[in-house]
């Protein structure tokens, strides 16, 4: 039997437990259902440059903090591990370059860390300009879609807001 508690949002759920000599015996659980609704970037873009051979470019280090619904709550520290999708299409460039991303998971603050790499074989000149369509999401759920512009310096993100 379950039953939802609107304040507190949250299900209470019972379970009937049969022991080994057939007696009864309840136990009770609270749980909170949580959505993740959208990411919020948390501090400054970290970018750490490749200066070849054999390759050129860099990768940078986004954080975001993860917020839920209902309520738009802050995820709090501990849930590390919750899976982290994303997509990336290189829209346009003006140099050979080649696109690396790498989530997996949350880590031990709840937070995401998006790094995302540009490589090349040769420098990037100095003019190097590219721009990526990103989509992030976090348990299942797409929940921020960015457009980010390459310099040879390092990246820009423009928020495009909550996916979902």
């Amino acid at each position: 039997m379950s039953e939802f508690n609107r304040g507190l949002n949250c299900f209470l759920l019972t379970v009937g437990l049969l022991c080994a000599l057939g007696q009864q015996a309840p136990a009770t659980l609270t749980a909170t259902s949580r959505i993740f609704k959208f990411l919020q970037q948390s501090g400054s873009i970290q970018v750490i440059l490749m200066n070849g051979p054999p390759k050129y470019g860099y990768t940078s280090y986004v954080y975001y903090s993860i917020y839920t619904s209902p309520g738009g709550q802050l995820l709090q520290p501990g849930f590390d591990g919750v899976s982290v999708y994303e997509s990336v299409t290189l829209n346009s460039t003006n140099f050979p370059v080649s696109e690396v991303t790498g989530t997996g998971g949350t880590n031990s603050n709840s937070q995401i860390v998006d790094q995302l790499s540009v490589t090349a074989d040769s420098p990037l000149p100095s003019e190097f300009s590219a721009s990526v369509d990103q989509y992030l999401g976090v348990g299942g759920f797409v929940v921020r879609h960015n457009t980010i512009t390459q310099t040879a310096t390092g990246p820009s993100i423009d928020n495009l807001g909550p996916y979902n």
